[in-house]
């Protein structure tokens, strides 16, 4: 832990985040604070950035993205590391870390729009997990967080035997299109055949937002036609076509 001591001043910074009178969404505000401590990093020359997401919040953020039907790359939650970002309490639980500070004689403040049931984590954390703690299962908040360490090592198996075979996929750099042959893509495991097309079109648009596993399934389905004709799809940005046994994925025009 850290000596308070001998800690830097606490810094603070107000942001005017609505616009228009609209509350911006939990996604936009996340972003807001990661693109501040960002900027305060590369300011002061940090190398890492380091948050205090613990094991509480590994529960509530698994048990939301399943309900709202994650894979497993979403199911895979919190990560301890994301490149520059580190999360050194993931494994610890809320209540270790309040009995640490009480007994220690150390401030601390808590938030009080935590206790405000208008942002959906906080029914998740105020109402849902203390039900499904008292009436099926007092440790839920450690068995969730255990289950996304878990999916997390089952993802990881996945993304580096997908990543052997993107590896052989042609990329024509001048046209911004990537093309293999269905029929070699098709004898691999649906699970692989699915974390390809994610890479792909993550390297397409830089992203995957609003990329869907249904959107993922319409392509399996090109790729597994028999159909001698010519066919295409268009999605997000995103033109798909099969022409004979070959596949050709590339932004559209």
């Amino acid at each position: 832990p850290f000596d308070p001591p001998s800690a830097p001043p606490l810094k603070l910074k107000r942001h005017a985040v609505r616009e228009g009178g609209r509350m911006p969404s939990e996604n936009e505000l996340r972003k807001i604070r990661y693109d501040f401590f960002e900027k305060v990093r590369k300011e002061n020359k940090f190398d890492l950035i380091a948050v205090a997401h613990n094991q509480d919040d590994q529960a509530e953020t698994i048990l939301m993205r399943l309900i709202r039907g994650s894979g497993l790359l979403g199911l895979r939650s919190i990560r301890p590391k994301n490149n520059l970002l580190v999360r050194p309490l993931l494994n610890v639980s809320r209540k270790e870390i309040v009995s640490y500070l009480k007994e220690n004689k150390l401030k601390y403040r808590i938030d009080k729009t935590n206790k405000e049931s208008k942002f959906l984590r906080n029914k998740f954390r105020n109402k849902l997990i203390p039900l499904i703690e008292r009436e099926y299962n007092p440790k839920a908040k450690e068995t969730l967080a255990n289950s996304a360490s878990s999916i997390a090592d089952d993802y990881d198996f996945i993304f580096q035997s997908a990543q052997i075979i993107f590896k052989k996929i042609n990329f024509d750099a001048e046209k911004n299109i990537y093309s293999f042959d269905s029929k070699k893509l098709a004898r691999n495991h649906r699970a692989l055949q699915k974390q390809i097309l994610r890479r792909i079109i993550s390297n397409l648009k830089n992203n995957l937002f609003d990329i869907e596993s249904a959107h993922l399934d319409e392509i399996i389905k090109i790729i597994k036609s028999d159909k001698n004709k010519s066919q295409s799809m268009k999605f997000k940005g995103l033109k798909i076509t099969k022409k004979g046994d070959i596949i050709h994925i590339g932004i559209e025009k």
